[in-house]
């Protein structure tokens, strides 16, 4: 009896791996729905020790709504925000607004991650504005860096700003955009196929599947709105096959040292680039890995 019992929970374990298998198998047949070079700047190596056989890749992406700055409470329209299934019926201006809204659930969505695109150009030509240009040039694009409304800012706050300390400031904001990662999420709908219309280009726009929470919000002295943060990517690490483990190796030693010398100066550099492709369920798995990156 229990040999019985012990051939039939073999085969009961059997069976879910051949179905596993064949779900993975299928998802990944054909052509990818997109294929994306990423280095380890939006990749990298997730915490780990020599004895753990299991290698990760973390996934590191960057929302560009801020419902803090008014400039970008369009990021999603209500329309979407209903089609994903949010309640948007009650007034805004209604005695009640913030607190209705605040009860509404959590949806699923899926979520458009843009990689090296006009989001990240932008904030990259900000970048060079704080670097050059005259010191009032200088100023708008700081504070433009930091998602702040001018009209809002406080003059004195604006006219402290001396080249000096701004020259500190943009110096750390430098560093810190050659070492962030270049994947934005930008959009989200209720289909991934309407999304993939507006997102043609699967070398540069992926699919994933996210969870969207619906914020209110009423400035002072402007209109109230809703809008909706991306609060979860239901990506947060990439797993490592057998065959690409070796490239990792070396860098388990001092995983968060990338820093490499360039002519006697120490500069940040991606130590592997990774091709990293998305199957018909919107599933990545790694292609390909090679050395070095920028």
């Amino acid at each position: 009896m229990k040999r019985r019992g012990f051939i039939l929970g073999f085969l009961l374990v059997a069976l879910v791996n051949a179905i596993v298998m064949g779900m993975v198998a299928y998802d990944r047949s054909g052509t990818p729905e997109a294929s994306l070079e990423f280095t380890e700047r939006e990749l990298p190596l997730g915490y780990t020790s020599r004895e753990d056989s299991e290698r990760n890749l973390q996934f590191m992406w960057t929302p560009v709504s801020r419902p803090w700055d008014r400039r970008q409470k369009q990021w999603i329209s209500v329309e979407t925000l209903k089609a994903i299934g949010f309640d948007c019926s009650f007034p805004l201006k209604g005695q009640g607004a913030e607190e209705y809204y605040r009860r509404e659930q959590k949806r699923k969505a899926y979520v458009v991650l843009e990689y090296k695109g006009a989001i990240w150009q932008a904030r990259m030509a900000l970048v060079d504005r704080m670097t050059s240009g005259t010191l009032e040039e200088q100023r708008k694009a700081y504070f433009e860096h930091e998602n702040n409304d001018l009209s809002r800012v406080d003059p004195s706050e604006y006219n402290g700003l001396t080249s000096e300390t701004l020259k500190s400031m943009v110096d750390g904001i430098r560093e810190s955009s050659l070492r962030d990662s270049r994947l934005f999420a930008i959009d989200a709908g209720p289909s991934a196929e309407e999304l993939r219309t507006k997102y043609p280009d699967r070398s540069h726009y992926a699919i994933v599947h996210g969870v969207l929470g619906l914020d209110y919000y009423a400035p002072e002295k402007q209109e109230p709105f809703l809008t909706a943060q991306i609060q979860q990517i239901l990506v947060s690490s990439i797993h490592v096959p057998n065959q690409f483990r070796g490239i990792f190796e070396k860098f388990l030693a001092d995983p968060f040292n990338q820093y490499q010398t360039d002519g006697g100066k120490w500069e940040w550099k991606p130590r592997y680039t990774v091709k990293l492709n998305f199957g018909k369920k919107l599933e990545p798995w790694i292609e390909e890995v090679r050395e070095g990156g920028e």
